[in-house]
């Protein structure tokens, strides 16, 4: 598997640093976004001592919770209420072939309150062990802060983003905890197969110890007297990176001019911002300003759907399907494009061309079952089979997740079932302003 040009598991090809350029590069956007988010990181890497996490270290034996509000209160995100669910999962058996553990989640978080109550899931198996739990409460409040807690739509994806959550982790001094975490290996057999256990997807040495290198930089800490902490192998490699900076110090960390595409990430969202607000022209401007910027198919893939699905809420149908359209050339397997093609050939009265497309979307991974019911409700209705299309409502409300326009197009399917004044009810609990003609 290779991830920034570096094959896991083996060398990089460069022998200064044992980094490649792309490599450089990865990581260095990462951390001009975190500084143009937060600023200039504090030069202490947080390690598990009484004097930082008092409560947690004087329990007999660690508790999470104590461990969640100590580290908040260090991170300065007091305000966020998080609490920790312990599930049991099953993949410690032996019965469950290791070939179907290779994709494992070790955690996974809950929005209970936007930007202030979540809830993390942890699995059982990582209970057993305390350095890999801290490690995995400290990378999924990471990925809380910066909005990074939904996983990834492949597996490469979630390393990816597994990956850029570890770089935050350095970038606050959270470094010590992956350095446990990583330091962990043990050999264990499943299903008579001999297998090697680690702390999820290593971040690879050479990423590791560049990243702490920068934050040496950042913080004015070039002595990193805390480098003693971690492991020999990233001492060996640190000092290397520290030789390299000194004389290649990337400058356009300063988020110079020519430096813009470092800070796409935080565009991308403002773009939905706008959106959520029904700022519809806004966000169709900016995020199409975006797309030329973005060289990676998938991640072109989501946002010309973003656009497309702005065009729609704008009225724009026609713009819309020829933004779902090129997403879907980009991955064919993205379910959402799919649905929101469907639904705009729906507005277009095109039922048999929608219906082909709501049933592949319906037929991929990771589609959402409310929204793809809710079109295929539509879809009877304008076909004439009011039963059908109940029963499809009646699934998408069933499934209770929010679906925009859901509560408009039921009014207006009960409206024209004869139910005059319950159908007008529906309609007026629809949130979001429609713009564009229901059929």
């Amino acid at each position: 598997m290779e991830i920034f040009g570096i094959k896991i598991g083996k060398k990089s090809a460069q022998e200064k640093i044992g980094i490649t350029p792309d490599d450089a590069s990865w990581v260095e956007e990462d951390m001009a976004i975190l500084l143009k988010a937060i600023g200039y990181p504090s030069p202490d890497q947080l390690a598990y001592t009484s004097r930082l996490f008092p409560k947690s270290v004087y329990q007999k034996s660690f508790t999470a919770s104590f461990f969640i509000e100590e580290l908040l209160n260090l991170l300065g995100a007091s305000h966020l209420h998080i609490e920790q669910v312990v599930y049991e999962d099953y993949s410690g058996m032996n019965i469950i072939p290791y070939a179907q553990l290779s994709e494992y989640v070790e955690a996974y978080v809950e929005e209970l309150e936007e930007g202030r109550s979540y809830r993390i899931y942890i699995s059982k198996r990582v209970t057993t062990n305390e350095f890999r739990l801290r490690a995995v409460i400290c990378e999924e409040i990471v990925r809380i802060q910066f909005g990074i807690f939904e996983r990834g739509d492949s597996q490469s994806a979630e390393e990816v983003n597994a990956f850029a959550a570890r770089i935050y982790m350095i970038y606050l001094g959270l470094g010590c905890f992956i350095n446990d975490a990583q330091n962990l290996v043990s050999l264990e057999y499943q299903a008579g197969i001999q297998s090697r256990r680690t702390y999820g997807p290593l971040l690879p040495k050479e990423v590791f110890a560049y990243a702490l290198g920068l934050f040496a930089y950042l913080a004015n800490d070039k002595e990193a007297n805390w480098i003693k902490m971690f492991k020999t192998e990233i001492q060996l490699e640190f000092e290397k990176v520290m030789v390299y900076l000194s004389k290649f110090w990337p400058e356009e960390l300063s988020l110079n001019k020519s430096n813009q595409k470092n800070i796409l990430y935080f565009e991308l969202d403002k773009a939905w911002d706008l959106y959520t607000e029904e700022k519809y022209s806004q966000a169709i401007e900016l995020q199409s300003a975006q797309v030329p910027q973005i060289k990676d198919p998938i991640c072109l893939a989501r946002v010309l759907n973003n656009l497309g699905y702005f065009r729609l809420a704008d009225g724009d149908i026609e713009g819309s399907i020829l933004d779902f359209h090129e997403a879907i050339s980009h991955d064919s397997t993205f379910p959402f494009a799919h649905d929101n093609l469907g639904f705009a050939y729906l507005l277009k009265g095109e039922l048999e061309k929608a219906n082909s497309f709501l049933e592949t979307a319906m037929s991929l991974n990771g589609n959402d079952p409310a929204y793809s019911c809710r079109n295929k409700a539509h879809y009877y209705q304008l076909l004439g089979d009011m039963d059908q299309s109940l029963d499809y409502y009646k699934r998408a409300f069933a499934i209770n997740t929010p679906v925009d326009y859901l509560y408009h197009l039921y009014g207006k399917f009960l409206i024209a079932y004869g139910e005059q004044a319950l159908g007008e009810k529906y309609v007026k609990k629809e949130t979001r302003k429609v713009n564009f003609e229901i059929k």
